[in-house]
Parts: C-alpha cells; sequence; structure tokens
C-alpha cells in the first residue's frame, strides 16, 4: 500500500494512493541509512539533484519512498523534503497494513 501525503493541506491518506509505475521515482532507505535511486547508493546532499533531474524528465512523476522500518524517521524526512524543493509536489511513503 503506498500512503500519499498532499504537501498543499498536509493531509496523508492511502485514498490518494499513487500506482507505482514509469511515472514514479522510488527512493529506497535501508536501516542503516543508505538511500537508493535507480539502482545507485546516493548521498542524502544528491537527493535532489537526482530528483530535479527525473522531474525535467517527467513532471508528472511522483516519488516514492520506500523505507525500512527500522530507518531513522529523520532520514525519511529528509528525503521528502528534498524531493518537494525539486518541486515534487506528489511525494508518497511505502507503507504495510499490520
Amino acid at each position: 500500500e503506498i500512503l500519499t501525503c498532499d504537501w498543499s493541506s498536509d493531509v496523508c491518506s492511502s485514498d490518494l494512493a499513487v500506482v507505482p509505475g514509469k511515472d514514479s521515482l522510488l527512493v529506497s532507505i535501508t536501516r542503516s541509512g543508505e538511500i537508493w535511486i535507480e539502482n545507485q547508493q546516493v548521498d542524502i546532499r544528491l537527493v535532489r539533484a537526482h530528483v530535479e533531474r527525473m522531474h525535467a524528465e517527467n513532471p508528472a512523476a511522483a516519488v516514492i519512498v520506500i523505507a525500512d522500518r527500522e530507518a531513522q524517521t529523520g532520514t525519511v524526512v529528509e528525503v521528502m523534503d528534498q524531493a518537494r524543493l525539486a518541486g515534487i509536489s506528489n511525494v508518497a511513503i511505502a507503507a504495510t497494513r499490520k
């Protein structure tokens, strides 16, 4: 399940679901804090540049953050903030129901 956040209203809901596909950039965060984009480990300082490049190629694309449940919340928030600063309004967090 994908939990999507609408930054204009600060609402997060699975009802705003994004379906991963060619119009999505998947950003993975490991429990140790490694960030992976397009099968490449990326330093947090380069996340915005990667997302900006993707956004220029496909302005309708969404960013989906897939974080290990043990990943630091601060890293997840920082990745999401970098995506927003890159101009992406549709940022989602992959989540599982218990």
